[in-house]
C-alpha cells in the first residue's frame, strides 16, 4: 500500500541573482601595519556554473515506507583577489 504512495520531493537553495564586489580604478588601496583583517578585491571571475544533482532515497525495512527525492544546486566560479600590501 505504501508504494503507491507519490514520492515526497525536496529542493535545495537555488540561485536566482548574485551580486559580486569587484575592482574600481581610482578606488584608495589600504597600507596595513601590525595584524588586521580586510578583504580583498576581485579583479577578475569567470561566469557562475550551476550544477543540479539529485539524489533519491527510499524504502525501508521490507520496501515500506515513502521515497525522498532530494534536489541540490551546486554553483562554481573561479575568482583571482588582490590583496592589500601589508608592511
Amino acid at each position: 500500500m505504501s508504494s503507491l504512495a507519490p514520492a515526497q520531493k525536496i529542493e535545495g537553495q537555488w540561485l536566482d541573482s548574485l551580486r559580486i564586489t569587484s575592482a574600481t580604478e581610482g578606488a584608495i588601496i589600504p597600507r596595513l601595519y601590525g595584524r588586521m583583517r580586510i578583504g580583498g578585491n576581485i579583479i577578475w571571475a569567470t561566469d557562475f556554473r550551476e550544477e543540479t544533482r539529485t539524489t533519491t532515497q527510499g524504502g525501508g525495512k521490507g520496501g515500506g515506507g515513502g521515497r525522498v527525492q532530494t534536489t541540490e544546486y551546486l554553483y562554481y566560479a573561479k575568482v583571482q583577489f588582490m590583496l592589500p600590501e601589508i608592511t
